[in-house]
């Protein structure tokens, strides 16, 4: 990705995790100037919690009536 920023590919990028974290300070995506770089708050809106409740409770009532959860993890697939 770096590569494709650098030679034009890629006109901009952004990042909010890296494989290696926090991110070295001497990590060249700090000076790429077409990238973007956001400390694990991309996905905050003003729905957050409300979502993240909403789908909390929806998948506490699928564990406790025993109906087929959402969201499992599969570690087979490694996600």
């Amino acid at each position: 990705m770096l590569a494709a920023l650098e030679n034009g590919h890629l006109s901009g990028a952004a990042l909010d995790v890296t494989s290696v974290e926090p991110l070295p300070e001497k990590s060249a995506l700090w000076r790429a100037q077409n990238l973007f770089i956001t400390p694990h708050t991309s996905a905050v809106s003003d729905r957050l919690w409300q979502r993240e409740t909403d789908l909390l409770v929806d998948l506490l009532e699928k564990w406790f009536s025993g109906r087929e959860m959402t969201n499992v993890v599969d570690l087979a697939r490694g996600y």
